[in-house]
């Protein structure tokens, strides 16, 4: 054999290029930025809160130490001693179970601590929240309740519309420009690449029904501004009478403001923004749809996640029924 090529040690020289990556050192901050703006308000106001019970306690460790399931779980019962509902505990653990993967990722969490958190309870927040479902002719008569003149009621009603029948969060509508909007010979007929929660993309068609609304507050839109692709799909609207588009966008709590004076017109009880995307869901898999297309226009990760959405009282009713036949 070639004395030179026994000499000529080639594993150890190419094992330059294989070197084992180092985990990126963690850094919330940075990873914050790549989730949708309202989750990261949410998850920086826990994770804030988080830090701050732990001072309070005396716990003065890096942010890592404290990652433990007894921390968390102090600080959830602690949470809903303070009167804080189970689904602001629930949140308030995915932003430390979210922080708790990032730790992970970096090196500096072990995964058996991981599964330990994602695995605490969070009191009082057992079952579904009953929520409420609109027949069709209610939602329609919510759209169009009479409002008065003017670009206001234009707007909510293409508002409402969107909300219902593209069955999106409050956050998301609030979210949209009209670079998200696909408009085919004037009118408009889907939402493209809108960014829903857990930075899922998706589209959604716009049905029919709630073309008319879409169109009519566009038009009135463009004449009153010289909007671009950058603008809010929905704007606030300025000054009494007719009022002013100001190209600003809409935040969710206007969302819920205007929901309930459209309910109050329509003669409806109360209804929440959330309750819009239940029925429009549920509308959806009335019309033929199959369960994986609502699952896809929700934005949804899971089946069964969709599946609680299309849930109505008739469970409960069935059995109450059933005892009603024996007692005849």
């Amino acid at each position: 054999m070639n004395a030179e090529l026994v000499e000529r040690d080639v594993t150890k020289r190419d094992n330059r290029h294989y070197s084992p990556t180092q985990p990126a050192a963690l850094d919330l901050q940075a990873a914050l930025q790549a989730l949708t703006p309202h989750t990261q308000t949410a998850y920086k106001r826990h994770l804030a809160g988080f830090l701050a019970y732990c001072d309070s306690c005396g716990w003065n460790n890096p942010t890592v130490e404290l990652l433990r399931p007894t921390v968390l779980e102090a600080w959830l019962a602690n949470m809903r001693s303070r009167g804080r509902s189970p689904a602001t505990c629930k949140q308030a653990k995915a932003a430390v179970c979210w922080a708790a993967r990032q730790a992970k990722r970096a090196g500096e969490l072990d995964t058996s601590t991981l599964v330990d958190l994602q695995e605490v309870a969070v009191a009082g927040g057992g079952g579904v929240r009953q929520g409420r479902w609109l027949q069709a002719q209610d939602l329609l008569r919510l759209v169009r309740a009479p409002r008065g003149a003017g670009l206001r009621p234009v707007r909510d009603r293409a508002l409402l519309a969107i909300l219902a029948g593209c069955v999106l969060r409050r956050a998301e509508l609030c979210d949209l420009t009209l670079a998200h909007l696909d408009e085919r010979d004037g009118q408009p007929v889907a939402l493209v690449n809108l960014m829903g929660k857990g930075s899922k993309l998706r589209s959604v068609a716009i049905p029919e029904w709630s073309r008319p609304h879409v169109a009519k507050w566009l038009a009135l839109y463009r004449e009153q501004c010289d909007v671009g692709p950058s603008w809010p799909l929905v704007c606030e609207v300025a000054g009494g009478g007719r009022g002013q588009a100001t190209g600003k966008a809409l935040r969710p709590p206007s969302i819920y403001r205007i929901l309930q004076q459209a309910s109050t017109a329509a003669g409806l009880p109360e209804i929440a923004p959330h309750d819009l995307r239940r029925t429009g869901a549920k509308l959806m898999e009335d019309g033929g749809a199959g369960l994986r297309d609502i699952r896809d226009a929700l934005g949804h990760s899971s089946v069964a996640t969709t599946e609680r959405y299309l849930q109505t009282a008739s469970g409960p009713a069935m059995a109450t029924l059933a005892m009603d036949r024996l007692m005849r």
